[in-house]
């Protein structure tokens, strides 16, 4: 029984990645160029920087997503965004697949965690958001990965998840400056 239960959830986790990439596909196909928008081009700037100079600290853009983009550049080539745009992408079917695990762990029901995984890897609206060169691809991961950490830590309180959460929380900060302002609503939940 228990064998039965755990490959319904695995076998629709797979069929949601494969819905969600399939759609992402199709997004990218249609538009198969990397947008820059004129916000992305401070982000260049500040890559630049840090590959030049090293120099990670800088008054007009925090470091997490620059750094992103300067280890895609570093694996794929220097300049290349598509290939930025591309682990955004990912990063979305990612988000997607741990939107899944979330429903899945606080409903208890494969199918309604289907749902709600479909609802976010078929928008293509927060899919449009994701595209472009901006932080709005990495923030959704990281709040994803944040919500799990935080659901699993509220089940199993485990000392490493709390941790976890707390380094999501840090990256998120490094992101994007308003995220200072998340940590008093998680702990008022919390207690």
């Amino acid at each position: 029984m228990q064998k039965r239960l755990f490959s319904r959830y695995v076998f629709l986790a797979l069929l949601l990645t494969l819905l969600s990439s399939l759609i992402v596909t199709g997004f990218y196909l249609n538009h198969p160029r990397a947008e820059v928008l004129p916000d992305s081009w401070s982000y260049l700037y500040v890559v630049n920087l840090i590959s030049n100079t090293g120099q990670l600290v800088n008054f007009w853009r925090l470091p997490f997503y620059p750094l992103f983009i300067s280890a895609i550049y570093a694996v794929m080539g220097q300049g290349n965004i598509e290939a930025v745009s591309i682990a955004q992408a990912i990063l979305f079917v990612v988000a997607t697949l741990e939107v899944y695990v979330i429903a899945a762990l606080v409903f208890k029901r494969a199918w309604l965690a289907l749902i709600m995984g479909l609802l976010v890897g078929a928008n293509l609206t927060l899919l449009s958001y994701v595209k472009p060169l901006m932080t709005e691809g990495i923030g959704l991961w990281l709040l994803v990965s944040l919500t799990l950490t935080t659901v699993l830590f509220l089940k199993t309180f485990q000392r490493r998840l709390l941790w976890l959460s707390m380094g999501w929380m840090l990256l998120l900060f490094m992101t994007r400056p308003e995220w200072l302002y998340l940590p008093p609503f998680i702990l008022a939940y919390v207690l």
